[in-house]
């Protein structure tokens, strides 16, 4: 099994110059985490909202910050530790994004709307389709080459759980390519003829959020008690959906 991916995000009300105040949020509690000086990033201000201001790296070297205008949002780069023992990691994030909720509340003083994390895994295979197949679409036709199963729950009339199942096949150039070569390619061009499969394997993308609350309820607002639920709502599931996965 090899976790990928973890990513949290808070999403909040528009905050319309969020590099004026860098200095403040780098005074911050998020100090403890990041490296100082932050590093306003040289776009626009009329850019479209979604696009970072503002990005960060931990002291530790093992996540990534970006904040846009509308959301902030933590990213936990590949390491060993991710694979095996994501629910520690999720724990540990789990305090940082305490931290930039609280400092984006002092700093910006902007409504923090909903929150959400996202876990992508990878998990080794060799006959990937026929085990979904086997365990979710029993009835469909045998002559499947691709799959991908998405489906979305409501937790506790509070959050959206969404799960994606899908069949993923790594390949290796079979041909080696120059440094300028590889910056030219374009991949949609090439057959899978020129490539060597290297695996087969199932993932699971496990999204959990707190929108489904915020659409019910536009005066809905996120809190610190909702980001630690979710966390945990995201563990259990992540953690049944391999188990499901390998049994």
């Amino acid at each position: 099994m090899k976790v990928k991916n973890i990513k949290c995000s808070l999403f909040f009300q528009r905050i319309e110059a969020p590099r004026s105040k860098i200095d403040k949020l780098e005074a911050s509690s998020l100090s403890q985490h990041f490296i100082v000086p932050f590093n306003p990033q040289p776009i626009p201000n009329d850019a479209p909202p979604v696009l970072p201001r503002i990005t960060a790296t931990s002291i530790n070297g093992d996540y990534d910050l970006m904040l846009s205008q509308i959301n902030v949002q933590l990213t936990r780069k590949k390491s060993a530790d991710l694979d095996t023992d994501f629910e520690t990691v999720i724990e540990e994030m789990k305090n940082i994004v305490i931290e930039i909720y609280n400092s984006i509340l002092q700093v910006y003083e902007a409504e923090i709307l909903y929150f959400g994390i996202n876990c992508l895994v990878d998990i080794d295979d060799k006959t990937p389709i026929k085990t979904l197949q086997n365990k979710y679409l029993k009835n469909i036709n045998n002559n499947i080459v691709e799959m991908n199963l998405r489906y979305s729950t409501i937790e506790n009339n509070k959050y959206y759980t969404n799960i994606v199942l899908s069949n993923i096949t790594e390949y290796q150039m079979q041909i080696p390519l120059t440094k300028e070569q590889q910056q030219t390619i374009v991949i949609d061009t090439l057959s899978t003829s020129q490539f060597k499969k290297v695996n087969d394997m199932i993932q699971i993308n496990v999204d959990v959020n707190d929108k489904y609350s915020f659409n019910q309820n536009s005066n809905y607002r996120t809190t610190n008690e909702e980001i630690d639920n979710i966390m945990n709502v995201s563990k259990t599931t992540l953690k049944t959906k391999i188990a499901e996965v390998l049994e």
